[in-house]
């Protein structure tokens, strides 16, 4: 059929020979069947169809040899195909008119053919064409503007009128109008950066709008100032980038987010160097504010040793107080409670607050008089009540005793509700650190590991029964601490932490090991006690175990009375007046340390004891429980305090910002300084360690500001060394600075670590992974660092060697020795160093001001006295290494000292040892630390707080770091957490 279907087409195509197509569609018919001469006649007429030869088609149609049914359904495609394809002609034409850009000669011929063309395909076509062409129209105009041809860009617009609107272009117009105006501004100041001109430069800045046009201009200052040092100041060494965009920012309120060893105090007195000679403003129109003196005399020696820029002391560069006192004086006569070289300082503070305490001492705290106490009440005065049948209201001296006394954080209901107070989800991670951490306080200052440890400790002072907290056996080859040893009845107690007799074998949630693992260890123990005892002397093992808590801790301690008086040992209770007469010093002083916290939270937050009293019955406490009848008392002895302090013409360092603060306010900001000037003259202030912030020190720059607005802030901090919560310091504070000084703030990094080798730069953030921007590395130091934990119990220790090489004579810890063991092994790696090398210093820090019963100034010296004796030869050669030596710039320091994890703060040494890095040293969670949760003083926080400091612990080595830590038999103290185990 195909020979017919082309003879058809070609007669009809090439030739309009309509005959001749009818013959060859006659001849078609006879040869072939109905079905195939059907399909002939569509394959014709389709052909003619997609070639739009639609004349032809109809005239094929009308030849009588084509069915009429066939016909009128061909007719029907020839109708729809011929609309089809006029739509498309149509819509092909529009494109056009519209691709020419001819708009209105489009919409004529739209009109024209509605017909074909919807409204809706019209609006879409012209939409696309004017988009398309506006881009085109964009893609020339935008370079034009961009070499800001202003006049050529209007004579272009005049050609191309109808793609874009006058609003359109005269907004485009104006957007590179501005950047040209910028442009010009920015080559403006980059002239006079180049002419020395800073001041002005930044004024003719301040007229820039762009972000971009800022960092770029910071960016060329920075660069400028880079050649601004090295020609004005030969004794400075060249500053990091970070360190000169520092000193180049432009903003009026900075925040420097300052690193470990990144050079902030560096970064601070050349910032203030750069506006005494780059921008010539008055010294006097500078003030830098620090924490403590040997803060400001650091900047002043600093300005004036290598910027010559002299300073006097208390005057421009001062601590907070010293500023506050200059703005509103002491009264003649009125002395300070605080240490002049750290304001925040405790020593007169403390003591004040103890000599208060001493005087209230025997008289009755009558405070929570009203309503009775119940022999059966969760009171913290029942025990009183349960021992004195005349007893109601307790004596200070009571009180005091009882919260001491009181401790009731075990598995009972009184866990739970401090849980669900501190938000706190039972068997969480959260919960762990609450049961595994928290260190529980004996009468006599010990730190133990459960309740049921206190309830013994506590008993046996009370019983005047001497003992021993956990001393050091060695059993096989495991280091052993038994809970207890009665050395003078040569027995042992051992306070079980599970039930023997309980058949689904529960422990504690945060415990590691299971119930099979714990038993096996007590029968372990117990043989070793059983094979310890000889000559016929009985077993010297004593046990107790959780079950014995079940009934409280009068139940309990009726077990201990039975079980020591089975073995002979008589254990009455010595009189109230002569237990607490033996804890009457250390309960005073410390207690004491309580009442100065509360009182520095409560003043940092600006809380007179009015507002404390109607905050801390809001909170509604149970009226006998530890916390309530703790927060009452602190709050009597605090106002105590404030009326003494006023009789006795005393103020504290608290009032000098209070009283400052009064003195801006009424004298709206007219205050005269020290040097003579104005504080509405004030042009500058620089706040060193604004991670130490509180809402007091908040509020003083908060006033100085509204009384002189355009004084400018460059604050510098690090919010990973934010350790001073203890004293009201907020760290919140830090991370709302925009929020707290919105009017053009920044905040801007210092992030490499100049002080340290990668190794412990890295060690560093691994510890503060997390929690926000982390150091870098030096790249010019490739130095290899040491960074090793070691376990004191790993080796051998003859105890009685060990106690002649320290030249120690009386009873003393074993774990104490093996502190010392393991520090003074370390420190003789490095001994011919510092021998050789008066500059190179090993720094030894501890959490505690106490490892077991030795100070760390006692530790020092059993330190000093090993070297002395191993190497007599060089005695004054080694004495030298622990005392006072003078630097070149007059400071004092020593090359071997032992110190807090806190008072290591802004120190730096090539060695560091960490005593005791256990995971109950850091994080320390002091029981106490409940008592102040009414200053938001949180779990969460107080962990992280600690997390900090052995950050600061370990970033104050150069180069060499060891943790030192025990793990015993339980394991149950072990490596801080903190440390970064992969």
């Amino acid at each position: 059929m195909d020979s017919f279907k082309f003879n058809i087409i070609g007669c009809i195509e090439q030739y309009q020979d309509f005959q001749g197509a009818i013959k060859w569609l006659e001849k078609g018919k006879r040869e072939a069947s109905d079905e195939n001469f059907i399909q002939l006649i569509r394959d014709v007429f389709s052909h003619f169809l997609r070639r739009h030869q639609f004349s032809n088609a109809e005239k094929f149609l009308n030849f009588d040899l084509i069915p009429t049914a066939l016909c009128d359904d061909l007719q029907n495609t020839y109708s729809a195909e011929l609309y089809r394809c006029k739509k498309e002609l149509a819509t092909n034409e529009l494109k056009r008119l519209l691709d020419c850009r001819k708009f209105a000669e489009a919409e004529i011929f739209f009109t024209n053919n509605t017909d074909l063309i919807s409204v809706e395909d019209y609006q879409y076509l012209l939409r696309d064409s004017k988009i398309s062409w506006l881009q085109e129209v964009k893609n020339k105009l935008t370079p034009l503007l961009e070499r800001f041809q202003f006049e050529e860009a209007q004579m272009f617009y005049q050609t191309v009128t109808e793609s874009i609107s006058w609003d359109d272009f005269q907004s485009l117009m104006a957007r590179y109008a501005a950047k040209h105006q910028e442009k010009q501004l920015l080559d403006h100041a980059r002239s006079l950066l180049e002419a020395g001109e800073f001041k002005k430069a930044d004024e003719v800045l301040m007229q820039c709008k762009q972000p971009e046009s800022v960092a770029k201009y910071e960016e060329i200052k920075a660069q400028r100032l880079a050649r601004f040092f090295n020609e004005n100041f030969a004794k400075v060494k060249s500053l990091s980038d970070e360190q000169y965009l520092a000193v180049a920012d432009t903003s009026k309120n900075l925040l420097l987010r300052a690193r470990a060893g990144s050079g902030k105090t560096t970064t601070l007195s050349s910032k203030i160097a750069y506006l005494v000679r780059g921008e010539k403003i008055d010294p006097n129109q500078i003030v830098a504010l620090c924490f403590n003196r040997a803060a400001t005399e650091n900047i002043i020696k600093k300005l004036a040793t290598d910027f010559d820029i002299k300073y006097r002391e208390k005057e421009n560069i001062a601590t907070f107080h010293s500023l506050a006192g200059q703005i509103s004086p002491k009264e003649p006569g009125v002395e300070t409670l605080f240490d002049d070289r750290d304001p925040l300082a405790k020593q007169k503070f403390t003591g004040y607050v103890e000599s208060i305490l001493e005087k209230k001492w025997d008289d009755p705290f009558t405070d929570l008089k009203d309503g009775d106490i119940s022999r059966n009440s969760e009171s913290i005065f029942r025990f009183f009540k349960n021992i004195a049948a005349n007893f109601r209201y307790a004596r200070y001296k009571d009180v005091i005793y009882a919260i001491a006394r009181e401790d009731k954080r075990f598995d009972t209901d009184e866990e739970a509700n401090d849980l669900e107070n501190q938000g706190i989800l039972y068997g969480s991670k959260e919960h762990y650190l609450y049961r595994r951490n928290l260190s529980y306080i004996t009468l006599d200052g010990k730190h133990v590991k459960s309740f049921g440890e206190k309830c013994i400790a506590d008993y046996l002072f009370e019983h005047g029964i001497n003992y021993r907290y956990e001393p050091n056996y060695l059993m096989g080859k495991h280091p052993y601490y038994p809970d207890f040893e009665l050395y003078d009845h040569k027995l042992i107690i051992e306070h079980w932490g599970i039930d023997e007799n309980d058949r689904q074998k529960r422990v504690p949630k945060t415990w590691l090991k299971t119930w099979d693992d714990y038993k096996r260890e007590m029968t372990e123990k117990r043989a070793f006690w059983k094979a310890f005892s000889k000559n016929g002397f009985s077993d010297p093992l004593l046990e107790t175990n959780i079950t014995h808590l079940k009934g409280g801790r009068d139940s309990f301690e009726k077990i201990i009375s039975k079980i020591l008086s089975a073995r002979g040992i008589h254990n009455e209770r010595l009189p109230i007046d002569e237990i607490i007469n033996k804890l009457s010093h250390n309960l005073r002083s410390e207690f004491s340390k309580k009442i100065v916290s509360y009182i520095q939270k409560t003043k940092q937050n600006k809380l007179s004891p009015e507002e404390m009293k109607q905050k801390i019955d809001a909170v509604g406490y149970p009226k006998y429980s530890k916390v309530n009848v703790f927060l009452n008392l602190a709050n009597v002895i605090y106002k105590q305090y404030e009326a003494d302090k006023e009789n006795d013409k005393k103020i504290d360092f608290y009032d000098f910002l209070i009283n400052a603060e009064k003195r801006i306010d009424e004298s709206r900001g007219d205050c005269l300084l020290r040097s003579g000037v104005n504080l509405k003259e004030l042009k500058w202030l620089l706040i060193d360690e604004f991670q130490d912030f509180s809402p007091l020190f908040m509020t003083l720059i908060k006033v100085i500001q509204k009384y002189n607005p355009r004084i400018k802030l460059f604050c510098v901090g690090d919010d990973w060394q934010a350790i001073n919560a203890f004293a009201g310091s907020d760290v919140e504070l830090f991370k709302q600075f925009r929020s707290e000084f919105p009017d053009n703030s920044a905040i801007k990094d210092l992030t490499t670590n100049w002080r340290s080798t990668p190794g412990i730069v890295n060690f560093g953030n691994e510890i503060m992974t997390g929690h926000g921007v982390e150091s870098t590395v030096n790249p010019y130091n490739s130095e290899s660092s040491v960074v090793q934990h070691r376990n004191i119990n790993g080796a051998w220790l003859d105890i009685k060697e060990a106690k002649a090489e320290f030249g120690i004579e009386t009873d003393v810890d074993v774990v104490l020795l093996r502190y010392l063991d393991q520090a003074v092994k370390i420190i003789d790696q490095y001994l011919e160093k510092l021998k050789a090398d008066n500059k190179y210093k090993l720094l030894i820090l501890s959490r505690k001001l106490k490892i077991k019963q030795y100070s760390l100034d006692e530790l020092t010296r059993k330190i000093e006295a090993f070297f002395i004796k191993k190497y007599p030869e060089e005695k004054n050669k080694i004495k030298s290494l622990f005392n006072e030596q003078i630097d070149e710039k007059g400071d004092t320091y020593r090359q071997i000292e032992a110190k807090t994890a806190h008072q290591s703060k802004g120190l730096e040494s090539n060695v560091v040892i960490v005593l005791e890095a256990t995971n109950r040293c850091f994080p320390l969670l002091h029981p106490d630390s409940l008592l102040f949760e009414i200053f938001g003083d949180k779990l969460d926080k107080v962990v992280d707080e600690e997390r900090r400091l052995f950050y600061v612990a370990c970033t104050r080595a150069k180069s060499d770091l060891y943790l030192l830590y025990e793990e015993d038999y339980h394991k149950t103290r072990t490596l801080t957490e903190f440390y970064p185990l992969s």
